[in-house]
């Protein structure tokens, strides 16, 4: 099945319904705010919010036991809507007056409608959320190679793109205290960069990439995960281009690989400055959630500078499917992946 044609650089009006899945760069996803940021209070029965809130925000740790009311599962479809289908991307702003536990139940309830928790932490500690802030052993003993930890400038990625059992669909970040200075979320638009790309780049973007793990730091070449960067993919009977990247790791990964490492890395560089070309900033405050299509949309953050009495604190939440493991009782990733190159 051929891919669809590169749109045109010329631009007709359209209304938010006319507008296909995912298509923005970083002005109109700013000019659309509107519609991806969601107003919690504006959304639910406050009294019926606050009694759900104040019954089960001790419970955020193991929220099995949480029933959760008919105004907050409709907030959960409109994300939905938003992030697997419109813009690829939301924010939720949870109410100055929520607490931190009150706002991290709110992200892994309505996180969990997007599929079950497969979030990992580098302590290995069953946490259901991982804190990201920077630490002074940001290795966890030697445990772990990401960024989380750290204080430092990543570039646009994707999460778990590296991780062998588990698929990332969806990642959310929620701000229980934003940094002093810098630290502003970043998103990108992986379908329109993948448009604006020539063949041989879009070619060799469709060949598996062996990528690194930042949980299994020092892995061998074996032990790799390997995927193409862009592959065709079908979900709810849309389709688009599932993209898995991590610029670090990608590289990392090609070890020494010499008779394709130049043709790679100008590929890579190529499409780290397209997800520049369709990025947006967003600033995320104090109890706003960010909901990000993991297969879909890149994200990235600025290097940011402390305060040391209030460092920033972000609680990172992923939503998926294991692969073959005893919680799912196999493969169940039924989404229709495929090479882009020969199609």
């Amino acid at each position: 099945m051929p891919l669809p044609a590169p749109r045109s650089s010329a631009r007709t009006e359209r209304s938010p319904s006319d507008l296909q899945a995912f298509d923005w760069d970083g002005p109109q996803l700013q000019a659309r705010a509107a519609e991806w940021i969601v107003d919690i209070e504006s959304e639910t029965a406050h009294p019926q919010l606050q009694s759900f809130l104040s019954q089960y925000s001790s419970h955020w740790k193991n929220p099995l036991d949480v029933v959760c009311p008919e105004s907050l599962k409709h907030v959960g479809r409109r994300l939905q809507d938003l992030v697997l289908g419109q813009t690829g991307v939301a924010v939720l702003k949870c109410g100055a007056k929520c607490s931190a536990d009150e706002a991290r139940l709110l992200q892994i309830v309505l996180g969990c409608e997007f599929g079950c928790n497969v979030t990992v932490t580098p302590n290995g500690d069953h946490r259901p959320l991982f804190a990201l802030e920077a630490v002074q052993d940001p290795t966890a003993n030697g445990r772990y190679s990401g960024n989380g930890l750290r204080g430092n400038t990543i570039g646009f990625h994707t999460d778990g793109s590296g991780i062998a059992d588990r698929n990332v669909d969806l990642l959310s970040m929620l701000c229980v205290r934003p940094a002093r200075f810098g630290g502003q979320s970043r998103v990108a638009n992986a379908q329109m960069a993948y448009k604006s790309l020539p063949p041989t780049t879009r070619d060799e973007l469709a060949k598996p990439f062996p990528r690194e793990s930042p949980f299994a730091p020092g892995a061998t070449d074996a032990g790799l995960k390997s995927a193409p960067i862009y592959c065709e993919a079908e979900r709810n009977g849309a389709r688009y281009l599932h993209f898995s990247y991590h610029p670090q790791r990608v590289r990392n990964g090609l070890g020494h690989d010499m008779e394709r490492l130049e043709a790679a890395l100008k590929s890579l560089n190529m499409l780290d400055e397209a997800l520049e070309r369709f990025s947006c900033d967003i600033n995320l405050m104090r109890n706003e959630i960010l909901f990000v299509n993991n297969a879909a949309i890149a994200h990235d953050r600025r290097a940011f500078i402390d305060d040391p009495l209030a460092t920033r604190l972000l609680e990172r939440f992923w939503a998926g499917t294991l692969i073959n493991t005893s919680v799912t009782g196999g493969r169940d990733d039924q989404r229709t992946l495929c090479a882009v190159a020969g199609n």
